[in-house]
């Protein structure tokens, strides 16, 4: 059964600096103290008791392990004890790879973390340098390294459409990737956000986005790429606030990103079918219907757009989910 992950947002809370593209407070709406964590546990308590549905509790935004080891420690204290006798599963946060030192990971040990998230970004070196984040791909891969040594799941954050990247940022995120094969993995498209110095960049015309499009195409082909090895993609886009909406100010931002990237897979998967043959019919099982359809019809329209002609479809529960057939 899915687990469901109960997401608390620290803001910018523990973070050592500010990154080009950043503005948590825009992002996550949230900041920290135990106080805030404490009602929100409360208010969760109501809603998770149903006996076979596991959960995880999670602290994204900001870098959960760069806090106080005082305040960190209280705050797990707090989530596991408030959870006990419940389908809890276990802990996860989110952090860099400059912030994990080995006293926090022994911490996370203790306090039976299940995961650790790297907003990794990218693993290439030019890339990372123009995001302004202080460190390097082998510091990375490293911190990696390092979290998988205490049997602890790792997953990483990457974003694509960075200043600096490439043909060749890509082919090494895939490598590395590959490689390493965290647990599970997160693809965000880099959006320019008011407020930031990626704006101002924008605004002066150093910096081009890139379109909904583009960003379409490239998360396919990663999680194409990447799902073939094993890896599972978990999120693709970033999560909806008003806040974030209001302060876009140029990007691939879609509220639905994440489905039109999967309906676009899906759609590539049923032109490739019937390019072998005119006229076919395709087979897809129930749960694909909105994949083939995709967001305001966008999918199927793309088929026909593809083929020339309206193209029929049988729903059989039959066929594998995720890959259409034809007859």
């Amino acid at each position: 059964m899915k687990q469901k992950i109960i997401p608390f947002f620290l803001g910018e809370s523990g973070c050592p600096g500010h990154c080009i593209y950043c503005n948590q407070a825009l992002i996550t709406g949230q900041d920290l103290s135990p106080s805030d964590v404490s009602s929100s546990l409360s208010g969760y308590l109501d809603r998770i008791r149903t006996p076979d549905r596991p959960f995880e509790f999670a602290f994204f935004g900001g870098s959960f392990s760069a806090l106080p080891e005082s305040l960190a420690r209280e705050l797990l204290s707090m989530v596991r004890d408030r959870f006990r006798n419940t389908n809890f599963r276990g802990i996860r946060f989110s952090t860099r790879p400059d912030c994990l030192s080995d006293a926090f990971l022994e911490l996370s040990v203790e306090f039976k973390v299940i995961t650790i998230e790297l907003g990794v970004q990218s693993f290439d070196d030019r890339v990372l340098y123009s995001l302004q984040r202080n460190y390097t791909s082998s510091d990375a891969v490293s911190c990696l390294e390092r979290i998988t040594s205490r049997r602890i799941e790792t997953g990483v954050q990457l974003l694509i459409g960075s200043p600096g990247e490439t043909l060749s940022t890509h082919r090494i995120n895939l490598r590395t990737l590959s490689g390493i094969r965290p647990g599970c993995l997160r693809i965000y498209p880099l959006l320019v956000l008011a407020g930031t110095p990626l704006e101002k960049s924008f605004l002066c015309g150093d910096f081009q986005p890139l379109t909904l499009d583009q960003a379409i195409r490239l998360a396919v082909l990663y999680m194409n790429r990447l799902e073939q090895s094993g890896i599972r993609i978990i999120k693709i886009g970033l999560q909806t606030t008003p806040t974030l909406k209001a302060s876009v100010v140029s990007g691939p931002w879609h509220e639905s990103f994440g489905d039109l990237c999967r309906s676009c897979r899906f759609s590539r998967q049923a032109i490739r079918l019937l390019r072998k043959k005119v006229g076919g019919t395709l087979i897809v099982n129930n749960a694909d219907v909105p994949l083939l359809l995709g967001h305001e019809k966008h999918g199927y329209r793309l088929i026909v757009q593809k083929l020339g002609y309206p193209v029929k479809y049988k729903i059989n529960n039959n066929q594998a989910a995720g890959k259409p057939g034809l007859e």
